[in-house]
């Protein structure tokens, strides 16, 4: 570990035991529509024990990099617990470990205004649309699943562009929801 990632590391655990909510400015799009480049988030760590639950987004680090995206499962494998997360606007699904999150984020602050993500409106549409990612994601496997097992690996282009273009629809409509803030 590097000498910044070492000091960082402390940051991190020092902020994690005051308590207090971190305000992080943001860059990249993949939480677009709810989380803009040039947004700010505000992060609250988690307190022992606490988990968090699908539709929340969390702050997580991965390759020494800080990532916000939503949880859309949680999966126990024996003592551990991990997260299946995914940014709003990308189609990539990725496992992290509860060791890697850092917090949980409770605010998002945009030229509009502040999103309070713990108040009950908001709290809702997060869980509709973490729930929403993972019937999609499991739809898909199950659905590539039984292509292979009826029709194996024979390519069926016309049904093959078809499923694409569904599944990207589909997948657009959180993006649609969001853009209520």
């Amino acid at each position: 570990m590097s000498d910044f990632e070492h000091i960082k590391h402390q940051y991190i655990q020092f902020w994690k035991m005051s308590g207090g909510e971190k305000i992080f400015k943001t860059t990249g799009t993949s939480m677009l529509p709810l989380v803009g480049e040039s947004s700010s988030i505000g992060v609250q760590p988690l307190v022992s024990g606490q988990q968090l639950k699908v539709g929340d987004i969390a702050l997580f680090q991965r390759s020494g990099c800080l990532i916000a995206h939503r949880i859309i499962e949680r999966i126990k494998k024996g003592e551990n617990l991990y997260y299946a997360e995914k940014g709003d606007c990308g189609l990539s699904v990725t496992m992290i470990a509860k060791e890697q999150i850092i917090g949980k984020v409770v605010k998002i602050y945009t030229a509009g205004g502040t999103v309070y993500l713990e108040r009950p409106w908001w709290s809702l549409i997060n869980k509709v649309v973490g729930y929403y990612w993972q019937f999609l994601i499991k739809g898909y496997r199950w659905a590539s699943n039984m292509k292979k097992q009826v029709i194996g690996n024979r390519v069926l282009p016309l049904m093959g562009t078809f499923c694409s273009r569904l599944y990207r629809l589909l997948s657009r409509l959180p993006t649609i929801i969001l853009r209520c803030k």
